[in-house]
């Protein structure tokens, strides 16, 4: 069988490990200044290494250290390079399988030029974006919004620590593949302090795309990585592949990135030049601050454009559940505010946003609000096994051909829908951010609050 998961829904899984790593800025909470606080007192941790090389309780075995450090003083050295940056998510469920491939093209030139374009296999929302630094001005650019201009930041790093730019490379560069690492003054520096490297083990002698690269494991305390750097006197960093098993538990996803067709040739100055198609509109951020996209974190993926759901009656819902009810949301109209919730056991978003849909909803069952957790093509003793596990008591409504989920228009999960009593669609959320519980919150008490 083929398990058919939305390019969405790989960007959500994509964000929950970027969650989970502290790398994502689209869910930094605070205004501008704290942000910038935050990025001064992340780069004055990096430069404080310098100071001495006390790393702790680290265990890492010296030959691996050898490796990273032979890397790392390569990497600095470059005054420019070039790659084709292959990546491929993948999810297995049994014997269904499904995966998402997405090819990056960069160029690189220090201190601050800097050209990122994207190409996916599919109808990805990002497809066609361009990220071009030429050393003066900085250009972001999503094909469906338009394009950001301002200054070019004078370090990669600030660029990486940026919500625009993450939006304009689709989210993909949250600390997973390596690249700000790369791309640091100190890249060996930039992993202990900003990875906060614990260990490294050395696996053996690989190859990867004809190349002999030396195969090693390093550990960090959120997230360990494969990594497979070249062999002999130009250590490129050829695949990573950052461990996910360790933090999923049953669950079989797998993210690789390929370094490709790396180069250290001179790069021309029109690499970084960006040039505006016609139909290209100027603006000032990917996103809508009147939603608040940013600050609740609940959908990092958040556009100007509202969801095609939003202040519409909500389709019909007649579905079995899981006690061996039904669930027909036609019953609850002009009596009860509903909270629906798509999601799956084998999403990792998922699994950290339905306790706190639980508890948010279960607070306001006085007051007539009704969850229902809509289960997305599962057998029941799967989905009982994981509520008994996380002590779960909830409604769980089972979607078992979809049909609910296409009505609802569900690209990617979790996707929580609030309707009203009037029955009238009031909020829709794709993904799952830090600030969940007071956002639902405080949705809930608008919308009780309505006359």
């Amino acid at each position: 069988m083929q398990l058919k998961v939305s390019a969405t829904a790989f960007r959500s899984l994509f964000l929950s490990f970027s969650i989970l790593l502290s790398f994502c800025p689209a869910f930094a909470e605070g205004d501008s200044k704290d942000k910038e606080a935050g990025s001064s007192a992340a780069k004055a941790e990096v430069k404080s290494e310098a100071k001495g090389d006390s790393q702790g309780d680290v265990k890492i075995d010296p030959k691996v250290d050898q490796l990273l450090k032979g890397m790392s003083d390569y990497y600095a050295g470059l005054k420019s390079f070039k790659t084709v940056l292959k990546y491929k998510m993948s999810v297995r469920q049994g014997s269904e399988k499904d995966e998402r491939n997405t090819t990056f093209k960069i160029f690189v030139q220090r201190p601050n030029k800097l050209s990122i374009t994207m190409d996916s296999n599919d109808r990805d929302r990002y497809n066609g974006s361009e990220v071009r630094m030429d050393g003066d001005n900085r250009y972001l650019y999503n094909p469906r919004l338009g394009y950001i201009k301002g200054k070019a930041t004078s370090k990669f790093f600030d660029s990486f620590r940026d919500r625009e730019f993450f939006y304009a490379t689709g989210f993909n560069f949250g600390g997973l593949n390596a690249l700000e690492c790369l791309l640091a003054e100190d890249p060996y520096q930039f992993m202990q302090k900003v990875y906060g490297i614990t260990g490294g083990s050395l696996i053996g002698k690989e190859t990867v795309d004809g190349v002999e690269c030396d195969h090693i494991k390093v550990d960090a305390p959120k997230m360990g990585w494969d990594m497979w750097i070249e062999s002999g006197k130009t250590p490129w960093l050829r695949r990573i592949s950052p461990a996910l098993g360790k933090m999923l538990g049953d669950q079989s996803i797998s993210i690789v990135f390929d370094y490709t067709q790396l180069s250290d040739a001179k790069i021309a100055a029109s690499e970084f030049k960006f040039v505006a198609p016609p139909a290209a509109k100027e603006i000032t951020t990917f996103f809508d601050e009147s939603k608040q996209a940013a600050r609740s974190g609940h959908s990092a993926a958040a556009e100007a454009e509202e969801h095609a759901l939003l202040k519409k009656e909500a389709p019909a819902i007649a579905l079995n559940t899981l006690d061996g009810g039904k669930f027909n949301l036609a019953d609850l109209k002009g009596k009860n505010v509903v909270v629906l919730d798509f999601w799956a056991t084998w999403c990792p978003p998922c699994r950290q946003a339905l306790p706190i849909l639980a508890e948010v909803t279960k607070a306001y069952e006085s007051k007539g609000v009704k969850f229902y957790a809509v289960d997305l093509r599962e057998e029941p003793g799967k989905i009982e096994a994981f509520l008994r596990s996380q002590g779960l008591s909830i409604n769980v409504a089972l979607d078992k051909d979809g049909k609910v989920a296409e009505a609802y228009k569900v690209e990617g999960i979790p996707q929580s829908v609030i309707i009203g009593k009037d029955g009238i669609v009031k909020v829709v959320h794709v993904g799952f951010g830090g600030d969940l519980k007071n956002t639902l919150t405080a949705e809930l008490d608008s919308i009780l609050n309505e006359k």
